[in-house]
């Protein structure tokens, strides 16, 4: 497995911009949330944890300090 700093590594090699990930053990692994959603790592290392909205406040409690958490309507 990659951690942040691989996956960022990897986006200045291909001059990518970001990362969008989804699936679930990657994201566990990434952000320590164990529900659904997407995340999005920056080419400048930014963690972005999208979720349910509902799920918010679980997010809030499992994921790592670094991970920044948007809640979203739909899935």
């Amino acid at each position: 497995m990659f951690n942040v700093s691989d996956i960022i590594s990897m986006l200045d090699d291909r001059q990518a911009c970001g990362i969008l990930i989804k699936k679930p053990s990657n994201i566990f692994y990434i952000t320590d949330f164990s529900g659904e959603g997407y995340v999005y790592i920056t080419q400048k290392g930014e963690t972005v944890l999208y979720a349910d909205g509902r799920y918010s406040e679980r997010a809030s409690k499992e994921c790592f300090v670094h991970v920044k958490i948007v809640g979203i309507k739909e899935i």
